[in-house]
């Protein structure tokens, strides 16, 4: 099974509660988003994102080219 890296955003702690309980049943490695520099993507075949939604864009995430 391919690498995977759980990421997360969370304000007040349940994002990244959920992001451990999907990090451990994946048996993956859990960052926080901000922690996670673009170097570090390549290591990993699956990268997911835990992220509040409220009616705007992904929290933490800045998209450049």
């Amino acid at each position: 099974m391919s690498k995977v890296l759980v990421m997360y955003h969370s304000k007040n702690g349940t994002t990244k509660r959920y992001a451990e309980w999907i990090a451990e049943g994946l048996n993956g490695d859990l960052h926080d988003i901000k922690n996670v520099k673009s170097d570090m993507l390549s290591a990993y075949g699956v990268v997911l994102l835990a992220s509040p939604l409220l009616g705007g864009p992904i929290k933490g995430l800045t998209i450049t080219n």
